[in-house]
């Protein structure tokens, strides 16, 4: 068994296929003739590194890294960084064409803050000769949720707080309404403007509309002092 090793000298500029001719002289009588095919290519190349949908709750981001050729890679040290993480340092190998998955844990938190879609990963691979820079894709998927809350305290001085939290990971358009009476309308305040206003009849509701990115609260208070009405008839 013979072993032939072929490497591409610092000329060579066109990568792809190349063919040899070979003639082994077994001895004075015999001569064996063939050949074989190599393919020339860059080390960034050779790795495909891409991801499924990643779950918000679960705190952790998935990835994988492929061998897209049919070789042994080994002793492969790879870091790895994104939105989501930095320098995860791994030292692998690959069989032909073989699928490694990666899982790294995040701040669940922080994750929340991030929206929805794919982003960029970046790695830095590195070999005996040398080292090369492959981007890949890691998506986060959707999830949309709204977290709603009201408060109410106070009794002649009454504050009415209503909340939205978008607790998911994709904007969100959020709608709060408040409904006064006609008399009581005329003692109320609010932290924030109203977008509308109607009147029917003798309640008045007021309507405000707001856009949400991952994480962002939106809150109106209503104050409604029920000590003016007294003193103005005093």
């Amino acid at each position: 068994k013979i072993r032939a090793f072929v490497y591409p000298t610092s000329s060579l500029t066109e990568k792809g296929f190349y063919t040899f001719t070979y003639n082994i002289n077994a001895d004075l009588e015999k001569l064996y003739t063939g050949k074989f095919t190599v393919k020339i290519m860059d080390l960034k190349d050779l790795f495909e590194i891409n991801s499924d949908s990643n779950n918000l709750d679960t705190g952790a981001m998935k990835f994988y890294i492929k061998n897209k050729e049919n070789t042994n890679l080994n002793n492969i040290k790879i870091e790895f960084s994104s939105i989501f993480f930095k320098d995860i340092q791994k030292t692998l190998n690959f069989e032909p064409y073989e699928k490694k998955e990666i899982e790294v844990l995040v701040d669940k938190e922080e994750l929340k803050t991030i929206a929805a879609g794919s982003y960029l990963i970046n790695a830095e691979i590195e070999t005996k000769n040398g080292k090369e820079k492959i981007d890949g894709t890691i998506f986060l998927g959707e999830k949309k949720e709204i977290t709603a809350e009201e408060d109410i305290s106070g009794f002649l001085i009454k504050t009415q707080s209503i909340t939205r939290f978008n607790t998911g990971n994709v904007n969100e358009i959020v709608n709060i309404k408040i409904e006064r009476g006609i008399i009581s309308r005329l003692f109320t305040s609010f932290n924030n403007q109203p977008d509308s206003v109607i009147r029917e009849g003798f309640s008045v509701t007021y309507s405000w509309t707001e856009g949400l990115t991952p994480s962002e609260i939106f809150v109106v208070r209503a104050k409604t002092n029920y000590i003016l009405p007294f003193l103005i008839l005093i």
